[in-house]
């Protein structure tokens, strides 16, 4: 005997019969919603594009006031990479009037310094405004001097051995020479900083791949932590870690409510511009320049400046975005405990080969 057919209580459809009686299974039909519902309905909807059009222009501006801000920023941080040279050369050129030939090197060189300030400004607002700036020819181991040149304290005078690519391994590269000076001195200091507290050896090396020109740069110092690799290259990301961030300069002696690069450099002027001088020329015999009257005192104040100021977080940022302008790719790679090297791969400049 054939058991009766259960319903299913769950079931929201209705049998009915064809005229064959053949079941057809019916779907139950939605209400039909009223005019003033429909009415009502379009209301809502009216004021929600409403709001999310306010809420869109806010974001707009938002938006534009956070990139302006992080613009200013990096203008800012640019400018402290080379307001230790200028106000070197200066204070040196001030306190050694007599010697004409050393004040007109030191002036000549703040004079370099800052046009080169200049210059960031403008591809500063090129980038702000999403404008290429054109490629030219660097020739990398100039650039490199001139780096090195702008530095306040050479890396020997802490400890840190610098070694870098023979003269006659020169390259050649597409990439604006004041874009490249802005990627190696962030590097460079970068290295440098970490390194105050121990010493070790930063590594400069250039090898050619194919079309493209391989700069590495390297470090011995403590590595970069796990937990930011991943986003190293954003903005206000810094690798120094919390010991290495001070809000001030007490403990070096200099009164100032933060450690700047310029208060530095009214510091370290007197010992460290005099070094400089020596690369493009002799002083006169005879003379002693402001840097040997106070020969070790000026050194050691800047020395402790450099490794309590306060990194923002910028100079990688604006490594990779002046890198990939210019059609390159820059990368990192690094283990706890045994130092990072920054990689930049880079056209070569083949036709001037």
């Amino acid at each position: 005997m054939a058991k009766p057919k259960q319903s299913n209580p769950n079931h929201s459809e209705r049998d009915t019969k064809s005229a064959r009686g053949q079941a057809i299974s019916q779907q139950p039909q939605p209400p039909v919603p009223q005019p003033d519902q429909i009415e009502e309905l379009l209301n809502h909807l009216q004021d929600m594009e409403s709001r999310i059009s306010e809420l869109q222009q806010g974001l707009s501006h938002s938006h534009r006031l956070t990139t302006l801000g992080t613009i200013t920023s990096i203008i800012a941080h640019e400018f402290n990479n080379l307001l230790t040279p200028i106000m070197s050369y200066s204070q040196l050129a001030i306190k050694n009037p007599e010697d004409l030939t050393l004040s007109q090197k030191a002036n000549v060189k703040s004079y370099e310094a800052a046009s080169r300030a200049a210059h960031i400004v403008r591809s500063m607002l090129n980038f702000a405004r999403q404008e290429d700036s054109a490629n030219h020819i660097s020739c990398f181991n100039s650039v490199l001097d001139e780096t090195l040149a702008c530095l306040a304290r050479q890396p020997e005078k802490d400890n840190i051995q610098f070694k870098r690519p023979k003269a006659d391994r020169d390259v050649q590269i597409l990439i604006n020479p004041t874009h490249l000076h802005q990627v190696l001195m962030n590097l460079i200091l970068n290295a440098r900083k970490v390194l105050l507290a121990t010493g070790g050896m930063i590594q400069v090396n250039t090898q050619v791949i194919g079309s493209d020109v391989i700069i590495e740069i390297a470090d011995t110092g403590p590595g970069i932590p796990e937990e930011i690799m991943g986003s190293l290259f954003d903005p206000f990301v810094t690798r120094s870690t919390s010991t290495e961030q001070s809000d001030s300069c007490e403990t070096s002696g200099v009164e100032s409510d933060s450690c700047d690069v310029g208060s530095c450099a009214r510091e370290s002027a007197k010992l460290e511009s005099a070094d400089e001088l020596k690369r493009y020329g002799p002083v006169e015999s005879g003379q002693k320049t402001g840097a040997q009257h106070d020969e070790g005192q000026g050194g050691e104040v800047g020395k402790d400046c450099a490794k309590h100021q306060r990194g923002t977080g910028l100079g990688l940022y604006i490594c990779k975005q002046l890198i990939e302008q210019a059609g390159g790719k820059i990368a990192v790679t690094s283990e706890p405990g045994h130092g990072a090297t920054f990689t930049i791969r880079l056209p070569q400049a083949i036709d001037l080969i």
